[in-house]
């Protein structure tokens, strides 16, 4: 079972970082963290608080409990005011997270049966509508989804037979765009059952955590 040894190993060598720098964000000795990691001590919430933050991760995620680990495939009912009207609907989503070549890459496909949150959001490619798609989808999945830096989460679209990348983009007063993604990868995932996908999100944290 996956818990906070395996994904504080996880997180810290994604990031590249030492046990000592690691260390140096919680006031502790090397040695701590080694005892975290092997889970021979747990760390105090206080800490724990402080890695979440730094990593940018849930508590629930920071723990072994993400839902989207679990449920990888699922169903998301949301109701939210948008500009100018109150959207009601629901949002399937499939969650993807594995290594290509030597680096780990995550995504989050999202589709909507009728015209709701999603498209809107697309034809605006405005900061607000978007914002409100990602606040959906932080309050409903869990995900410490950062509209900004991304948090290494693609949030893909699928548009007839190509997936699209949604982002924002700072540079050009926030305006959100649309980014060519490569649909090989997301189709292979996307063809697996979800016990398929359960199991290479196991792999995906222990090859960190080895």
């Amino acid at each position: 079972m996956i818990g906070f040894a395996s994904v504080l190993k996880f997180l810290r060598k994604k990031a590249g970082m030492t046990a000592e720098e690691v260390a140096d964000i919680l006031g502790v000795k090397k040695r701590t963290i080694f005892a975290y990691e092997k889970s021979d001590v747990n760390p105090s919430y206080e800490n724990l608080l402080k890695l979440a933050d730094y990593f940018n991760v849930s508590l629930d995620f920071m723990v072994g409990r993400s839902k989207l680990f679990a449920e990888p495939e699922g169903t998301i009912s949301y109701v939210i005011k948008g500009e100018d009207k109150l959207y009601i609907g629901d949002i399937d989503y499939i969650f993807g997270a594995l290594i290509v070549g030597q680096y780990p890459r995550q995504f989050l496909i999202i589709t909507e049966k009728t015209h709701g949150l999603i498209y809107d959001a697309i034809d605006s490619r405005g900061a607000f509508m978007f914002l409100s798609l990602v606040y959906v989808l932080h309050q409903k999945t869990g995900i410490e989804y950062d509209a900004f830096r991304n948090n290494r989460v693609d949030l893909l679209v699928k548009q007839g037979d190509t997936y699209w990348e949604v982002a924002i983009d700072e540079a050009e007063s926030a305006q959100m765009h649309m980014l060519a993604y490569d649909d090989e990868i997301v189709k292979q995932w996307v063809e697996l059952s979800c016990n398929e996908k359960k199991d290479i999100l196991k792999d995906y944290y222990t090859l960190f955590a080895e």
